[in-house]
């Protein structure tokens, strides 16, 4: 089972960098999993069971935080743009 999560890891790693370099929008959700596969080993107790399960919680804080940012911040880009689009309909 060990061979099986390592080779899940770097499968993910190599799937998030790629996601990552051709900038879609899945990287982050990719990485996201990578963070509970590495949470799950920590729990499971597998060899370095507190760096897998720090890591994990590492990797999930940080996605989860870019992701709401990233969020927030699309968000109030569009509703600066409906503003802008109303107010130039408005001119006309």
């Amino acid at each position: 089972m060990k061979n099986f999560y390592t080779a899940l890891s770097v499968l993910l790693v190599i799937l998030s960098v790629y996601l990552i370099y051709i900038n879609n929008y899945f990287a982050s959700l990719s990485l996201f999993i990578l963070g509970i596969l590495y949470v799950f080993m920590g729990w499971q107790g597998q060899e370095n069971a507190k760096f897998y399960f720090y890591i994990g919680l590492f990797i999930l804080i940080i996605t989860f935080v870019g992701e709401f940012a990233s969020g927030y911040i699309n968000q109030e880009t569009i509703e600066i743009l409906k503003k802008n689009l109303e107010t130039l309909q408005s001119n006309n």
